[in-house]
């Protein structure tokens, strides 16, 4: 039924691209709220491979805290983002911009869709631009084409919790590893 739902979804969003439908209902924010403990590794043409741990954790409102680790377990940066704004803080500094795609530029010096990495992660499209979905026969979510990006999701655990992801664009590859789900209540 939820397969139906969203492929009804898809086909109208299709449609109104096309300009053949009214525009489909605008998304809502994910109520999952979530905290992950990973290893981040981007692979952008021409630079150096990034292998980064982090923890990411998503609270109501969509106000996500992601929080990149040194090899010692100290916290290197630590990005808020909502809609608001963002915020990033590193060695002892502020920075602030409009969404965590920017601050994201200027720190990994790769444009990452920030925000819809966190509804890509709880196997769900970005609210804000379409998005072209394949589910496998389990009715989960493979993959996803939205902003420019080709995510997929490669392992899930014997809950359903992705455990791998691979995304990439333009000569960008990025692949999280989750090693730790945590709910918050």
């Amino acid at each position: 039924m939820q397969n139906t739902g969203r492929l009804f979804f898809v086909i109208l969003l299709l449609m109104g691209i096309a300009g053949c439908a009214p525009q489909p209902p605008k998304l809502t924010v994910p109520t999952v709220q979530f905290k992950i403990v990973g290893m981040l590794t981007v692979v952008s043409a021409g630079k150096p491979t990034q292998r980064l741990r982090l923890v990411w954790q998503r609270q109501e409102g969509a106000h996500d805290v992601v929080e990149i680790k040194g090899p010692l377990g100290g916290t290197r940066a630590r990005i808020e983002q909502d809609d608001g704004g963002a915020t990033l803080r590193a060695d002892g500094k502020v920075y602030e911009a409009i969404n965590g795609e920017a601050l994201a530029q200027r720190f990994l010096k790769v444009e990452l869709p920030v925000r819809a990495f966190g509804y890509w992660l709880v196997g769900d499209a970005a609210p804000d631009a379409p998005a072209h979905i394949d589910y496998g026969d389990d009715g989960r979510m493979q993959s996803i084409v939205q902003h420019d990006w080709e995510v997929f999701y490669d392992v899930r655990d014997s809950q359903g919790r992705l455990v791998s992801l691979r995304a990439r664009t333009n000569g960008i590859a990025v692949t999280l590893k989750i090693n730790k789900w945590l709910a918050l209540q």
